[in-house]
């Protein structure tokens, strides 16, 4: 049974002659460009749960929370819907764009998106910052969840149409990198604004804006892609984009098949209505099951209230700030890792290594918070630093692998003609389970105490085998090639109907 699943690249894929090229400085640049906008979803992810851990926060806006924290037990300590809406209010306005941005992606091209998405995101900034009361507040946030929902779409669908083949996955790992940094800057930021009285948490939210203004820098100097340049109808600004990101002006297998990818494309004309189709069911499975199963790792959101779980078992505000950064610094660690070996390894082994590291990290944890915490009473120093270690290890297990990878399958899996969509779908499921569990993680806190993290570990084991069983190895294959990899799939090779060869045997006329 392995080896009828395993799927290394073979046939009429092997048979394709190589592209030309390599990684050159510019498309370094160019990524290292587009992946700073992560950074910018990586720190206002995780700066709410920073402030969120402030007292001088909780008395500007949630003064009757920050009365009753002593009152109640460990697990349901910062259970409040309104300050969890605060929180999960990103994910509600990033969904809601997600299928939005498919439209400006496709028709105006990848580059006016990160425009638009980034000069979004420094209005709500600023107005967050700003905040004179609560809905000042919540519309900053929910402005910059706007401008979130769009960069998720954008950002993996131009990294991967920039990458070459041989170094797309590191190149797209670079995104977690980037996040992970985010998250590690929210985590000392928290720690040190913290100690600032009454306007610390501005100067938290607004230096979201840093990162924020390079996301509008590259969103006025970035190129566009091959794909989307040749897409609007440019050929030879396409061809000269694809020239200069390889190094070489032996770009014609590549071109071809790129143009070949557009002919394709141009002759659907709902993409929406598009990936409902049978040959497309593969990729849609996968694509949109890849974001359900990163949310319900549980380190995302886990991450997402760090500060706050911490100070639930009894850590100050400034041990569980301090604590906080450290698990940025270990996502950044992990991140890295991630970059350096899943071109060598490829997807799945690292997908199947993070799933039996965060399964044993889960139990873990689920079993010293069973057998130390109470209900009232605080951990005991020496089994809280446990608890704090586990948890980093967790989040790390996660960062290096589903965190890393959850954007990467998504962004090189779906064929030109509906990627703009599919991404745009892609987004709202991931936006719409991470609502789901930041709004509600509390509520699963509170009623499931240290269950919930045995309740986490049982969905490793599910998402685990649904990448032994259904998710192809994509590693050094080609982005327009991809197709063929669900041809020669042992189970989705039924769902695919007969390719037609749509490659033009030659470059369009005015190339």
């Amino acid at each position: 049974m392995t080896t009828q699943i395993a799927d290394p690249p073979a046939g009429d894929l092997q048979e394709k002659k190589p592209y030309e090229g390599r990684t050159t400085p510019y498309v370094l640049v160019t990524v290292a460009t587009a992946t700073c906008i992560f950074m910018s979803v990586g720190y206002e992810i995780n700066i709410a749960g920073g402030v969120s851990a402030m007292d001088s926060f909780l008395e500007e806006f949630f003064p009757d929370l920050l009365r009753k924290q002593t009152s109640t037990n460990n697990y349901c300590r910062f259970n409040d819907q309104f300050l969890q809406l605060y929180t999960s209010s990103l994910y509600l306005a990033a969904l809601s764009t997600c299928l939005l941005a498919s439209y400006p992606t496709r028709v105006w091209g990848r580059r006016a998106s990160i425009l638009i998405s980034g000069l979004t995101f420094m209005v709500g900034t600023i107005l967050g910052a700003s905040a004179q009361n609560i809905a000042m507040l919540l519309s900053g946030r929910i402005i910059q969840g706007a401008a979130l929902g769009i960069c998720v779409q954008v950002t993996p669908m131009y990294i991967a149409e920039m990458a070459p083949a041989q170094t797309r996955g590191a190149l797209m790992a670079s995104l977690e990198i980037a996040h992970s940094i985010g998250i590690f800057a929210a985590g000392i930021v928290s720690y040190r604004a913290e100690t600032i009285e009454r306007w610390g948490w501005r100067l938290a939210l607004g230096l979201a804006g840093a990162p924020g203004l390079v996301w509008v820098l590259g969103g006025v100097f970035l190129p566009d892609t091959p794909a989307s340049t040749l897409q609007r109808g440019q050929p030879r600004r396409a061809r000269a984009i694809l020239e200069k990101i390889r190094g070489t002006a032996n770009v014609d297998v590549e071109f071809a098949d790129i143009a070949g990818a557009v002919a394709k494309a141009q002759g659907v004309r709902h993409a929406f209505a598009a990936v409902r189709q049978r040959r497309y069911l593969p990729q849609m499975v996968v694509g949109l099951s890849v974001p359900v199963f990163f949310q319900l790792t549980g380190a995302n959101s886990a991450a997402f209230y760090a500060p706050v779980f911490f100070r639930s078992l009894g850590l100050g505000a400034q041990s569980s700030l301090y604590s906080n950064a450290i698990l940025g610094a270990v996502k950044v660690v992990t991140a890295a890792l991630a970059m350096r070996f899943v071109d060598l390894w490829g997807r799945k082994k690292i997908l199947y290594q993070g799933g039996v590291e965060m399964f044993v990290f889960l139990i873990a944890l689920g079993a010293l918070l069973q057998y130390h915490l109470g209900l009232h009473e605080p951990l005991d120093k020496g089994v809280g630093i446990g608890v704090v270690v586990v948890f980093c290890l967790y989040v790390g297990a996660f960062t290096w692998s589903w965190g890393s990878l959850g954007f990467v399958i998504p962004g090189e899996i779906f064929p030109l003609e509906i990627r703009s969509a599919a991404m745009s779908l892609n987004g709202f499921v991931f936006y719409f389970v991470g609502f789901c569990i930041a709004q509600w993680f509390y509520i699963f806190l509170c009623a499931m105490r240290f269950g919930v993290f045995y309740f986490f570990a049982f969905w490793i084991v599910v998402m685990s085998l649904f990448v032994f069983l259904f998710v192809p190895e994509t590693k050094g294959v080609g982005l327009e090639r991809m197709p063929l990899l669900w041809e020669q799939h042992w189970f989705w090779k039924r769902f695919v109907t007969a390719r037609v060869d749509v490659h033009p045997a030659r470059a369009p006329d005015d190339v």
